[in-house]
């Protein structure tokens, strides 16, 4: 069995912008840079043109390494506001900034004096890899909002204009921090001569009961039905491909590489409106896999049929439904590869109690059978299958809802958790924890090198 490592731990109270406690009273201004700067900024009427000529030649956020630290790293983020501005604060971990008053705090930039300085140092593991973006003006929070305004509310965060990393993700324009010993990510970026595969789409299913799905087939360069295929990947959440996810680029980089041998994708799109029900371990799915996606495959494409060639693949809910279907259908699919998977789902089958007031008292409601799938693994006979597990040191937030999810595990604890049942029961696994928060622009860097270990030639 592969032992299970961690490789990151959880800055402080699990928030990315929380500040470390010291037995002293903190400094101030721990950047160099902004000390150097301070003196010059602080009186009225301060010319600040030389200081954010500076600052956008570093680019922002500015990130200075501690003497005598080697763990951690100060990261200065920097706004230049105008004479009205009223707030600046920094948002990640997925908005989680948003979710209430005191995460809302630890966002927020503090004015230098009368100046259009805005700024706040904090300090962070020097591994560290995430997205952000700017609210500006802007205090509303998830809590005093209808879900329906969340989105308007998201959609009002605005790009650092000195970042240099400016990137993409499903909630829209970010900016990208990757901090001086951040782990390097792999195989998604395309390189030039490197034969591309095409893709061939589909609908594969009964729509008469509504069960089929879109797919598309990724085909590798060279691909011939004489030879076939040695290895079948099946990829959930099927539309985040490529835009999130670049899975035809990261397997057309493996083929030429030779880190894989010849291996046919199928990218799966969820059905509309049905993600969240197909990815709550739906039995659904997994006839459908069974019965109509890897019979249709089989039938058009030169595929193994051997569960040990065949992998599936997710991220977020998809990733604890790979895991689902590789344990639910063994005979046919013998690797998952699971990120961020969302593993504190309960039974798919239990109750469903709606909101109620949250000062109606305390009911056995409150308190549900979470971790659904872990109790599955546990109490069955270990199946014959292999997984990559790995999740985000940054997935650990509580969003203090007025009724709180008492019996909720965070992602980064239901991750952990199904490692220690996947050890006890004597799993092949491996595990593998980054500084980061639930963010596809880590899942494209490090799917490839899961695909590798899984499907890869020196795979068993």
């Amino acid at each position: 069995m592969r032992s299970p490592t961690v490789a990151a731990l959880a800055l402080g109270a699990a928030l990315l912008l929380a500040v470390s406690s010291r037995a002293a009273a903190p400094d101030p201004m721990p950047s160099p840079f902004m000390r150097q700067w301070a003196a010059a900024l602080s009186g009225p009427a301060a010319d600040t043109s030389a200081f954010w000529s500076a600052a956008a030649a570093r680019g922002t956020p500015i990130v200075e390494r501690i003497p005598g630290d080697g763990r951690f790293v100060h990261v200065t983020f920097l706004y230049r506001g105008r004479p009205d501005t009223r707030s600046v604060a920094v948002i990640a971990l997925e908005n989680h900034q948003l979710a209430n008053d005191r995460y809302f705090a630890l966002a927020r930039l503090a004015r230098l004096g009368s100046s259009d300085v805005w700024f706040r140092t904090y300090r962070l593991r020097a591994d560290g890899r995430f997205t952000y973006r700017l609210s500006i003006d802007d205090e509303r929070l998830f809590a005093d909002l209808a879900d329906a305004a969340w989105s308007e509310r998201v959609k009002a965060l605005t790009r650092d204009p000195l970042n240099r990393h400016p990137e993409s993700t499903r909630d829209g324009a970010v900016s990208l921090v990757e901090l001086p010993d951040a782990p390097p990510l792999h195989w998604f970026e395309p390189k030039a001569g490197v034969p591309e595969g095409r893709l061939e789409p589909a609908r594969v299913g009964d729509p008469a009961r509504g069960l089929d799905h879109a797919i598309r087939v990724y085909v590798p360069a060279g691909y011939s039905s004489a030879r076939g295929a040695r290895n079948l990947l099946l990829v959930l959440d099927g539309e985040g491909v490529p835009s999130f996810v670049p899975f035809p680029t990261i397997l057309d980089n493996l083929h030429a590489a030779g880190r894989i041998e010849p291996t046919i994708a199928v990218f799966v799109d969820n059905r509309p409106g049905k993600r969240v029900q197909d990815m709550w371990y739906s039995d659904a799915l997994r006839d459908f896999v069974r019965d109509d996606l890897l019979p249709w495959v089989r039938a058009h494409y030169r595929v193994p049929d051997d569960p040990r060639r065949v992998a599936v693949a997710g991220r977020s809910a998809s990733g604890n439904t790979a895991v689902y279907l590789a344990f639910a259908l063994p005979s046919l699919v013998g690797n998952a590869i699971s990120q961020s998977g969302g593993y504190a789902l309960g039974d798919p089958k239990a109750p469903q109690t709606g909101a109620r007031d949250p000062y109606d008292g305390f009911s056995e409601d409150d308190f549900p059978q979470q971790e659904w799938l872990a109790r599955q693994i546990a109490t069955s006979p270990k199946k014959p299958i292999r997984l990559h597990l790995e999740v985000g040191a940054l997935e650990h937030v509580d969003w203090e809802n007025p009724f709180p999810r008492y019996a909720t595990p965070s992602v980064l604890l239901a991750n952990r958790h199904l490692r220690d049942v996947l050890d006890a029961k004597g799993y092949a696994f491996s595990y593998h924890e980054y500084n980061g928060p639930h963010d596809s622009l880590v899942w494209r860097g490090t799917v490839g090198d899961a695909i590798v270990e899984l499907l890869g030639r020196a795979a068993r």
